[in-house]
């Protein structure tokens, strides 16, 4: 068979032409590592579809460097229009990566990440939410865009890709309770495919949130315990950091990792920075399970040996703990280094902490001189950064030890007039209760403590009521405005000033309230009183008139005891069975001359209305024997005692 196509001709490598141009033999003697380096070098001519390739290449190779990083972060610029979801997320994570940040490239990928969102997958989220976590680079708009997306493909995310979804929100501190709900309850649903890095990753996310979400946060403790061995010493700290934000007490999983890092060779492991970090986590839980003694003296053992390298915040956190579990509080070698240290680092402490040393030492009740003396010289240089939680602690600790100062709470006192507005109830209590103490008084502090109180009106609890109001009394600053005001905040709370001891019976109360109509009731006949809204059916008789025949009858009928007489002895009525000869019901008199009683304790003594009390003379006089009586008869009509 014949083939009549033309053979096309091949150009030779040792033509004349081609020896003449070196820089093209070197090309094609080159290997193939030489030459992607060479198309990684210049990714001005890299097209849109190897763009992503190569810088990915580039970077797990190293050849990185900030000018070559720069170039390709206007190459991405260029390209980003026409960038593919997977390329634009790829490109992300290979920036972060290098920790190179393009400012232009991030904010033209987030702008065409948004409209082209729905296309991506779960390892799209997260390399793109990873990325930007990692550049600290806050684009609300593509995170809410996230946070719409990421639910609906929630099952197709593996249990990692879910704990890098909250640690990047988390770092970059965007809060969506939806979108951690819906995380949530994925995690609940199969705790099983996370490590324990990843459940560590999702406890520190909601923690530092504060989600309280009961059934994750039980779900996590569990599948920690399990995995417990494969964290290290740094991550248990992390996880009882977690545990004590949002103050969720696992007993077996605290007292698992209390124990690892109590052990000689973790502690070693651990850093001082987070041994105090530990002590004030189980302080913030207030742990005392079992073998707590042992564990907390360890980790005491190995603070002691370095106090003298703490900083501010590590004696603050230490001295935080001492107050608040006993077996640290008991340390006497601990307590006095730490007192120690904290007098040397007065000079270096900020607004922030420098209340926290005295107000230690006040519910340690360690009154050092020295300390308080430092501090009282070193706060009015700085007192215009307190915050008003700062002055409440100043001077509490101050008047806790009876230390007074009369320079120093008077400057105290200027600033707490300055930010009063910001004062809570708890805190305006906590100023009043110490001022009240060693009895210091500011006249236009307490000014301003009552004009903030009305401001605060009925954002004031019970308890913050009574505390403020007797802070007031122990001053002497207790106006009758003021107190007429406590008066009517406690009365839209429903509670009188002289409140009576409720019953522990409810029936009790029921049988009060009765008790109280029958001796308002008149003994000539008068009708119930009504409750507002109810109706009479039938005519009651006016006052000093007698119903007639007929109704006199019919309510004979209807009474009580001659119903009850009735059904014991079969009859349709009369007044048989235990109501015969029981007497006549306890008169009004009695029951007033019983509510009287003092000595009922919880019921509150009541003046009956002048028009029960004539009744009730009446019906006095009507019960009072005759001498031409039977008296026999009479003393079976007199009423029994109640």
């Amino acid at each position: 068979v014949r083939c009549f196509v033309k053979e096309v001709a091949q150009k030779t490598t040792a033509s004349r032409f081609e020896k003449m141009k070196p820089y093209k033999t070197e090309v094609l003697q080159a290997s193939q590592e030489t030459l992607m380096q060479a198309k990684m070098y210049t990714p001005e001519r890299v097209d849109k579809a190897n763009l992503s390739r190569t810088c990915y290449h580039m970077i797990r190779f190293g050849l990185d460097a900030p000018d070559l990083l720069d170039r390709y972060g206007d190459r991405i610029v260029e390209l980003a229009p026409s960038l593919k979801p997977v390329d634009m997320s790829l490109l992300l994570w290979c920036f972060a990566r290098a920790q190179h940040r393009h400012d232009a490239m991030l904010k033209a990928l987030c702008r065409h990440i948004v409209p082209k969102l729905h296309f991506f997958v779960a390892v799209d989220f997260v390399q793109t939410c990873h990325a930007l976590a990692v550049l600290k680079h806050r684009d609300e708009t593509l995170f809410r865009r996230v946070s719409l997306e990421v639910p609906h493909k929630l099952p197709h995310f593996a249990g990692f890709e879910l704990a890098r979804i909250v640690k990047a929100y988390a770092a970059l501190s965007i809060r969506d309770d939806l979108l951690f709900d819906d995380i949530a309850d994925e995690v609940v649903r199969r705790p099983q495919d996370l490590s324990a890095t990843d459940l560590l990753f999702l406890a520190q996310g909601y923690a530092q949130f504060s989600v309280r979400h009961p059934k994750l946060w039980l779900a996590l403790s569990d599948w920690l315990v399990e995995s417990s061995l494969d964290l290290t010493p740094k991550q248990i700290a992390g996880v009882l950091i977690s545990l004590s934000t949002v103050d969720f007490h696992h007993d077996e999983l605290i007292r698992t990792l209390a124990s690892l890092l109590s052990r000689k060779e973790v502690l070693k492991e651990l850093e001082l920075k987070q041994v105090c970090n530990v002590l004030n986590s189980l302080a913030r839980l207030r742990w005392a399970g079992e073998g707590h003694a042992a564990v907390l003296e360890a980790l005491a053992g190995r603070a002691v040996n370095g106090v003298a390298e703490m900083g501010e915040s590590s004696v603050t956190q230490l001295l935080h703990a001492c107050t608040k579990l006993p077996v640290l509080g008991a340390n006497e070698a601990l307590v006095q280094a730490l007192l120690a240290r904290a007098t040397a680092l007065v000079p270096e402490l900020g607004a922030q902490s420098i209340e926290f040393p005295g107000d230690s030492s006040a519910r340690l009740r360690r009154k050092d001189v020295e300390l308080l003396t430092k501090i009282a010289r070193a706060a009015p240089s700085q007192i215009s950064d307190f915050t008003p939680q700062g002055l409440a602690l100043m001077v509490h600790g101050y008047t806790q030890l009876d230390v007074r100062s009369e320079i120093l709470f008077y400057l105290l006192g200027n600033e707490m007039v300055e930010k009063m507005p910001l004062f809570t109830g708890q805190g305006l209590g906590m100023v009043l209760h110490a001022l009240a103490r060693v009895q210091i008084k500011n006249d236009r502090l307490m000014q301003a403590c009552r004009k903030h109180v009305r401001a605060l009106g009925e954002e004031l609890t019970l308890s913050e009521i009574d505390s403020i109001e007797a802070g007031f009394k122990d001053l002497d600053a207790l106006d009758g405005a003021t107190s007429a005001f406590f008066g009517q905040l406690r009365r839209r709370l429903g509670v009188t000033q002289t409140t009576a001891r409720q019953p522990q019976d409810p029936w009790a109360a029921q049988e009060d309230r009765l008790l109280w109509r029958i001796s308002e009731v008149e003994a000539t006949g008068v009708a119930w009183p009504l409750a507002p809204g109810e109706s009479r059916s039938s005519p009651t008789a006016r006052d000093g008139e007698l119903p007639d025949e007929e109704s006199a009858e019919d309510r004979d009928k209807s009474d009580l005891w001659a119903l009850w007489g009735a059904a014991a002895d079969g009859s349709d009525g009369g007044l048989g069975g235990p109501g015969t000869n029981a007497g006549p019901p306890t008169p009004p008199s009695q029951l007033r001359e019983y509510f009287s009683k003092s000595e009922r304790i919880g019921r509150p003594v009541k003046d009956l209305p002048a028009r029960a009390a004539a009744g009730s003379r009446e019906s006095e006089a009507e019960e009072k024997p005759t001498g031409g009586g039977n008296g026999a008869d009479d003393e079976q009509r007199a009423p029994e005692p109640l």
